[in-house]
């Protein structure tokens, strides 16, 4: 059996616009970090001050990671490479893994890290696990990567798995390996697409999973940002700066770098609330997300925003009941096959 795969890759350059986004200033060292405008609409400074995602491990199912970029050296396990064989921390050639590693958990260089990006989660530890890099049929016939990827992750102790990808088929392996993971109360972050339609692939569709838009400067909809009734959270996803493979950095557009927003802020809420399950995690980031103005009459979820765009020291600081074991999140269905393994 073969699979396809369609990696949300950072799209084009643009020139920086206008930000939007309410948020206290924010002391840059230099112009890399002082591009990084979804730290300042967080009040980046203010949410480490109440956690920074210590004791935290973020599984990125991706391409392979450099992990001796600068700015995330320490921060990235050896991780595995499910197709390859051998670690997935050495990456020096595509840019996707560690873009999304360094918007979870960068945590900058130089004197007091104020050079260089930064993650939402700068404390939070980066399991990475790679996943084939084309488009296309993986190279062992008979393997089922994101099953074993998914495994992999959840019994190495992740907490939190980042999939900035599509998948476009789901087999009944990688559905009992999703089951698996809930079973395991892990948080699962995927991003909805680039493509500016209104339908989601069958993983981003796939309850009890958080499907992730993109936003811009001024928290509206991007407009390449996929949509549909399963899309529960955006988060910045245009303009970002993150570290890259083979070069220092990169500027982009796509919801890839929205999910792993997403995912490093979950990473921060696990840090601070260690009682609290997944779906009460998602819980405390749907009950603090916001719309932008003259959106607020939304029928929430709604298609495009979900329930809105994160608030990350809202999510910390607000009381908010915990709420149901499962929150927003959706029952998985029981699996084919062996079900929970």
């Amino acid at each position: 059996m073969s699979f396809a795969r369609t990696l949300r890759a950072l799209g084009g350059l643009m020139a920086a616009g206008v930000l939007l986004f309410s948020s206290a200033p924010v002391a840059l060292a230099d112009q890399t970090r002082d591009d990084q405008w979804p730290l300042k609409a967080f009040d980046a400074e203010s949410v480490w001050k109440v956690s920074n995602g210590k004791g935290v491990k973020v599984a990125v199912l991706d391409q392979p990671v450099n992990g001796d970029h600068p700015d995330l050296k320490g921060n990235v396990l050896p991780g595995k490479d499910v197709e390859n064989g051998g670690p997935a921390n050495e990456q020096h050639e595509t840019n996707h893994g560690t873009s999304m590693a360094s918007i979870i958990a960068a945590h900058g260089h130089g004197l007091g890290h104020s050079s260089g990006v930064k993650g939402l989660a700068p404390a939070a530890k980066i399991l990475p696990v790679a996943l084939p890099v084309e488009v296309g049929e993986v190279s062992a016939p008979n393997s089922d990567p994101l099953a074993e990827a998914l495994r992999y992750a959840v019994d190495q102790g992740a907490s939190v798995v980042n999939m900035s990808f599509g998948w476009n088929v789901l087999t009944d392996e990688e559905k009992q390996a999703l089951a698996y993971a809930a079973k395991k109360d892990v948080f699962l972050v995927v991003a909805t697409g680039n493509e500016g339609v209104g339908r989601l692939d069958p993983l981003t569709s796939y309850p009890g999973l958080v499907a992730v838009g993109a936003v811009d400067k001024g928290g509206k909809v991007w407009s390449e940002s996929n949509y549909g009734r399963q899309t529960m959270l955006t988060a910045p996803g245009t303009l970002v700066r993150s570290a890259g493979a083979n070069k220092p950095y990169l500027l982009g557009n796509g919801t890839s770098a929205s999910a792993a927003y997403v995912s490093g802020a979950a990473a921060l809420l696990r840090s601070k609330f260690r009682d609290l399950t997944a779906g009460q995690i998602a819980n405390r980031l749907v009950k603090t997300a916001d719309l932008p103005p003259g959106r607020e009459g939304l029928t929430l979820p709604d298609p495009h925003y979900g329930y809105g765009f994160i608030r990350p020291l809202r999510a910390l600081t607000e009381d908010i009941p915990a709420g149901s074991k499962n929150g927003p999140l959706k029952t998985l269905p029981a699996e084919p096959g062996n079900g929970y393994r």
